[in-house]
């Protein structure tokens, strides 16, 4: 019987996944007031109801989806500042393309930044989160100054610059805009570099 509850809460866990993965995909893509419950279920496949049985409400879903964002984005700042390689190896292999990376989560947190129609609870929590990110962030700067590898300044102000071209670097290459020009990430960050 054990077996049969374990089942069941994976199945639990997989199916909250699914919902928060193309919640993910359709409130980047729509914004907060385009999309409804009803879009999300239709999405995943299921009823609405089904859809409140894992999450109270859309507002709720949204959190959700964005703190786990923002913790799994967290997770791998976090491995990536323990392990192995130089300050600039690790800085560069961020902007590494990964085909698993979505271009709706760039979207996602472009959304989040810039909506109003957020409620503050959210955006202060988001803005929380992405400024111990980028505390993380900045000490993979710091220690990149330290070996030479990173110019001088203030650690945060340059993971934050960091940041910002690696959003432009994700969303330009998630899309066919300029066709036929190819970027390196590594050569979109050198202004980093002594």
């Amino acid at each position: 019987m054990a077996r049969n509850v374990e089942r069941d809460a994976l199945a639990r866990e997989r199916q909250r996944n699914n919902i928060m993965e193309n919640a993910r995909e359709l409130f980047a893509l729509r914004g907060l007031r385009g999309v409804r419950i009803e879009d999300i279920a239709k999405a995943v496949g299921i009823t609405s109801a089904n859809v409140y049985h894992y999450f109270s409400s859309k507002e709720n879903l949204l959190m959700e989806v964005i703190v786990h964002s923002q913790l799994v984005f967290g997770e791998a700042l976090q491995k990536l500042s323990e392990g192995s390689g130089s300050p600039w190896e690790k800085l560069v292999s961020l902007g590494t393309p990964n085909k698993n990376r979505k271009s709706y989560v760039v979207l996602l947190h472009l959304n989040i930044a810039l909506s109003d129609a957020l409620p503050k609870e959210l955006r202060q929590q988001y803005k929380s989160n992405a400024i111990n990110n980028l505390k993380v962030l900045s000490s993979i700067v710091a220690e990149g100054q330290r070996q030479g590898q990173i110019i001088a300044g203030d650690p945060l102000q340059l993971a934050a610059r960091y940041i910002v071209d690696l959003t432009g670097f994700n969303v330009y290459s998630s899309t066919n805009l300029y066709e036929g020009l190819h970027f390196r990430f590594e050569d979109i960050i050198a202004h980093l570099r002594p």
